[in-house]
């Protein structure tokens, strides 16, 4: 269990000269927030509702198409710091593109000789 840190300096009004003198970072954020409109908040709140229904959408439509490319035995593709590897049908990851996975012409550059 936590214990807060006992104030040693005796109590402070938050409108006394010097409350935040010498106070955690975590204090002057507290203070910031108090001052912060109801109105700010709630719409702040609205807003991570928002992103939290779309992420939780986003998500299941990428397991949705994983499970999918899985059941077509088609490799699911991904991108780890600019290195793409591979799940394989059989659940092994590789390096190396399967012969099942070759470039579509969408991403294929045409050769400018011929």
């Amino acid at each position: 269990m936590r214990r807060s840190k006992p104030r040693t300096s005796g109590s402070r009004s938050p409108g006394s000269a010097g409350a935040f003198a010498g106070s955690s970072s975590h204090d002057a954020e507290a203070a910031a927030r108090a001052a912060t409109p109801m109105a700010d908040i709630l719409q702040d709140v609205d807003t991570y509702q928002k992103v939290d229904e779309l992420m939780r959408v986003c998500r299941s439509a990428v397991r949705k198409a994983q499970a999918e490319s899985r059941r077509l035995g088609v490799a699911n593709v991904y991108s780890f710091d600019g290195q793409l590897y591979y799940e394989l049908p059989n659940g092994e990851y590789s390096r190396n593109r399967p012969p099942s996975v070759e470039p579509t012409m969408r991403n294929h550059t045409p050769d400018p000789t011929g």
